[in-house]
């Protein structure tokens, strides 16, 4: 299903020891930690493809870890780098779409905490760019594993004083569209992973698992044995 106007949006850290899934430590340490994150990276990006976007965005942070992103990923990947800007979450979230609306009518924006998010959740999320100019897919915890945006929507002002990391998030940015007398709609709920908990809940949903994408990701992060101070 081809999205000829569509840019798919991956807003990640380069994955360091200490920087990255800290919300895992102490059950894990850093460098456990890190690996988790990695491997939600690669194996979300590759399932990302399937949408065929027009462009596949890795929008990253630090800004001076172009290389190393790079080389997380095989040399033909069909991957487009793009440097986070300084700021809160909506401040860079609103200087990616300010760079990306250039070229693209429709954004969809995603983290890497929902990995095994299924692909028909993915297929809704991106078809719902071109019935609303916001929209969002819940999580459980009351924030968003997906938000898309389409041209002509004043992200900055959209995503002002959201309260980001507190529960609020989903609420808040359909409050906002709503006071900006834009129509917001909502996808589909879906799993992310902060916690420990988290990551033992997706680890057991994988366990049994018959589709070989999920096969992969739960072989992948058993490999680092993030579950070995889990149990």
């Amino acid at each position: 299903m081809p999205l000829s106007s569509l840019a798919v949006v991956v807003m990640t850290k380069y994955p360091a020891p200490g920087k990255v899934k800290t919300r895992l430590t102490p059950d894990l340490t850093p460098e456990q930690a890190a690996a988790v994150h990695a491997v939600f990276l690669k194996h979300l990006t590759t399932r990302l493809t399937r949408l065929n976007p027009a462009e596949l965005v890795i929008c990253f942070d630090p800004p001076d870890k172009r290389d190393a992103m790079q080389t997380l990923f095989p040399p033909n990947s069909p991957f487009t780098y793009l440097p986070q800007s300084p700021g809160d979450l909506g401040q860079r979230l609103a200087a990616a779409s300010a760079a990306l609306f250039t070229r693209h009518a429709r954004l969809l924006f995603l983290g890497v905490d929902s990995p095994d998010v299924p692909l028909g959740h993915l297929f809704t999320a991106a078809q719902l760019t071109e019935k609303s100019p916001v929209s969002l897919s819940p999580t459980a915890d009351g924030g968003y594993w997906s938000l898309g945006l389409s041209q002509g929507v004043d992200v900055a002002q959209l995503l002002t004083d959201i309260p980001w990391s507190t529960g609020r998030e989903a609420l808040a940015t359909l409050a906002a569209a709503e006071r900006l007398g834009l129509t917001a709609a909502t996808g589909l709920a879906w799993d992310d992973v902060d916690h420990p908990v988290d990551l033992r809940r997706l680890i057991q949903r994988l366990t049994p698992a018959d589709a070989a994408a999920d096969r992969a990701l739960l072989v992948n992060l058993l490999r680092p044995s993030p579950e070995q101070r889990l149990s």
